[in-house]
């Protein structure tokens, strides 16, 4: 047995098992950490939304997730294609979570597909409240932040097997010609999942006030 076959079966080497992966090591510390478990919602902490944009080609994620004290709690994830934001504010409204802010990535400032709006225009009409749109970042440095935020992250097993898959199949252009990874990842099923945990660390880092994350926050009904 290769060493690379030995770690993918005994060692849960998701790097080794995936060549070219950007969380295949953070992914494999975290199963062999007990930390892709259960992990319930906790009605004690607000919950935070981080998303990534599809449309008909395209699926749309979403990462559902709680701060609890230096840890990350992935509570829940969702993925669908459609370009209709209508059910996808309807599948978050539905959760029985409370929720704090919904960040979406910067091109939710595009126009809704046959309407006026933009995508958060949209949702909002759909009664999403407290939506924060990010700038537009560099994507290396997302990825990297990534890296080292995932250390601190529980994932529920259940509810977020397809975007535990995603962040673990999340991997680089291989360049058949010159035999070598490009310096670009590859864009498939993996990559919405992992573009919406990339927003949900830039929203993280950027956007929410870390030192009273762990403070209930009351607002008014309707959220």
């Amino acid at each position: 047995m290769s060493e690379d076959a030995y770690n993918q079966e005994y060692e849960c080497d998701f790097e080794a098992a995936n060549p070219g992966a950007y969380y295949g090591k953070q992914m494999g510390d975290a199963l062999k950490d007990g930390r892709l478990t259960k992990v319930p919602y906790d009605p004690n902490f607000r919950v935070y939304t981080a998303w990534d944009i599809g449309g008909d080609r395209d699926a749309t994620a979403v990462w559902f997730f709680q701060l609890v004290g230096k840890a990350v709690h992935l509570i829940d994830y969702m993925e669908n294609k459609g370009a209709d934001s209508a059910p996808y504010a309807k599948a978050v409204l539905d959760r029985s979570y409370s929720y704090a802010q919904h960040f979406l990535p910067h091109d939710a400032e595009a126009r809704h597909p046959g309407s006026e709006r933009d995508y958060s225009e949209a949702l909002a009409a759909h009664g999403l409240r407290r939506i924060t749109v990010l700038p537009s970042a560099v994507r290396e440095l997302g990825i990297n932040s990534v890296r080292l935020l995932l250390p601190r992250c529980y994932f529920d097993a259940e509810k977020c097997e397809r975007g535990i898959e995603c962040l673990r199949m999340y991997q680089t252009e291989w360049n058949e010609k010159d035999k070598v990874f490009k310096s670009s990842p590859k864009h498939d099923w993996a990559s919405h999942g992992a573009d919406a945990f990339r927003y949900l660390s830039v929203a993280l880092d950027k956007h929410i006030s870390t030192p009273n994350f762990n403070r209930k926050l009351v607002y008014p009904k309707g959220f």
